[in-house]
């Protein structure tokens, strides 16, 4: 498992709720996030996703997302609650 990026968020609005966004280009990834649903940060941009492929990975049949947290193997007492997630199949092979 490799860490490709992280963002401390030091002025979290209060009662706030993180929303989080993953879009597939064909063989790239962009990740953001969000306190408000149209006011997007970038976090990341065009990762390379070659390495999830078929052809890269020998029989890898797909990506599936899903919602994680962690304190990276440290105690915390932070909390995540998960109460929506939304697919939008955009993908080409789907149309």
């Amino acid at each position: 498992m490799e860490l490709i990026t992280s963002k401390k968020i030091d002025e979290v609005p209060r009662a706030a709720k993180l929303h989080l966004r993953i879009e597939a280009d064909g063989n790239s990834y962009s990740f953001s996030y969000a306190f408000e649903p149209d006011q997007w940060r970038l976090l990341k941009d065009k990762v390379d996703a070659n390495y999830l492929s078929t052809k890269v990975a020998g029989g890898f049949v797909g990506c599936i997302y899903a919602l994680y947290a962690t304190s990276i193997g440290r105690l915390s007492s932070a909390v995540s609650y998960f109460d929506w997630f939304e697919y939008q199949g955009n993908d080409e092979v789907y149309q």
